[in-house]
């Protein structure tokens, strides 16, 4: 006789198990296929079908195992990938000449900006009881999607000095989180430590991101390939933020779906 008991244990049990895979493949779909690989024409990634992924994602309890409580703030991550395609069709113009294009920009720009960490169930209803490392990894993720914002608006070379003007004072900010997040660094928080990290040309900052995914507790392989994309990137003067990502997984052939 089966016990109902179990039953209801195992399917509860394999719907976890599901959740997190689902969760693991959207997450690394954005860090592999999202950032790097969504030029024009590209057949690797679709922001619709992610954003489907996602709504799949936000429908199970253990929803946040690698988005945290920034999870809500990556639904904005397919609407910053189609504006980076239709820059990146312009990126011949100095500036974007279509007010639109520019609106939208500058709305998903505010959301970002105005995104406030939700309240974590787990905790009591104080807010002053929420977990600092949960709001301090939303705060790494925030500020790295407006990095990737930025990158996605400012593709032309012409740009490069008003997008390191828009990046230089968003650095400082993530390293004073890192600084305090070093010693837990892991898989997720692969995203923005190689969004913020593509743009570092100070040799030390490079060697103390280096030490803080050495420092990473799981010493995946997804972590190492991560920092070892980040040193090819440094190590050409040519490479730099998202087009040098983008430049280097072509160029070495990676791919951080099938790692």
């Amino acid at each position: 006789m089966i016990i109902p008991e179990l039953v209801s244990s195992t399917i509860s049990h394999n719907r976890e198990i599901f959740g997190i895979t689902l969760e693991m493949y959207a997450y690394l779909e954005l860090v592999s296929r999202g950032t790097f690989n969504s030029l024009p024409g590209s057949d690797g990634f679709l922001p619709s079908s992610i954003s489907r992924v996602l709504d799949l994602v936000g429908n199970f309890d253990t929803c946040g195992f690698l988005f945290g409580i920034g999870f809500d703030l990556f639904n904005l991550f397919p609407r910053v990938c189609d504006l980076r395609q239709n820059r990146l069709m312009q990126r011949t113009e100095v500036e974007c000449s279509d007010q639109t294009v520019v609106q939208y920009y500058q709305e998903l720009e505010q959301t970002i900006r105005s995104w406030q960490p939700p309240r974590d169930p787990l905790v009591d209803k104080d807010p002053e009881d929420q977990s600092m490392d949960l709001v301090m990894v939303a705060q790494m993720y925030q500020q790295a999607m407006l990095i990737f914002l930025h990158a996605s608006f400012h593709t032309a070379t012409s740009e490069l000095d008003v997008l390191q003007a828009k990046i230089a004072g968003i650095i400082p900010e993530m390293f004073c989180v890192l600084r305090i997040l070093s010693s837990t660094v892991s898989t997720t928080m692969i995203w923005p430590l190689m969004m913020v990290g593509s743009f570092l040309r100070d040799s030390a900052i490079q060697e103390e991101l280096r030490i803080m995914f050495r420092k990473d507790p799981s010493r995946s392989r997804i972590s190492r390939l991560a920092v070892q994309l980040l040193e090819w990137v440094w190590d050409d003067e040519s490479a730099f933020g998202l087009s040098g990502l983008d430049a280097m997984v072509k160029h070495h052939a990676v791919d951080f779906c099938f790692t």
